[in-house]
């Protein structure tokens, strides 16, 4: 009997976990502590053994999570970088590697620029007249947004003086 006369081998069915992971870390970046967090919801039972193939297969990638984070929440959001910080810690990112990757990743005259349109953006809504009486709304909204409170006032004094 040669090799054609053969049946073929049924093709290995693949693991539900797997697949289910797989596909999840696919539709978006996640962080480790994400998908550690997916696995005790779904309640699998060898977290460690998929978590390893997953970073194994590059399916999970810390660095790249926290560089498309970053790059997402200030070029779509316009989140500064108290913002940034608080939803990579909540996000379970460490603090050294989130300090390394926003000065890596965050140029200060975009950022400078960024803060600057958000207040031109509030001047267009608001009398600017009546935000100079009440720059402590404009304050607040900027801190929201997460940048610092020197930027703001940087920013602040910049504007006040180009009028």
């Amino acid at each position: 009997m040669n090799s054609y006369d053969k049946e073929p081998e049924p093709a290995p069915t693949p693991d539900p976990v797997w697949l289910r992971l797989t596909s999840w870390c696919v539709y978006r970046e996640r962080s480790v502590a994400e998908l550690n967090r997916k696995m005790r919801e779904l309640e699998i039972e060898d977290a460690g053994d998929y978590l390893q193939k997953l970073l194994e297969h590059n399916f999970v990638n810390e660095k790249r999570f926290v560089e498309e984070y970053i790059r997402g929440k200030f070029k779509l959001k316009g989140w500064g970088r108290n913002k940034i910080r608080a939803g990579l810690r909540l996000a379970g990112v460490d603090g050294a590697d989130i300090e390394a990757a926003l000065a890596l990743h965050l140029d200060e005259s975009e950022y400078q620029e960024r803060l600057h349109r958000w207040v031109e953006k509030r001047e267009k809504d608001w009398n600017w007249r009546k935000l100079l009486a009440d720059r402590a709304s404009l304050h607040r909204f900027l801190a929201g947004k997460g940048y610092e409170w020197a930027t703001i006032q940087e920013a602040l004094k910049e504007r006040e003086q180009g009028i």
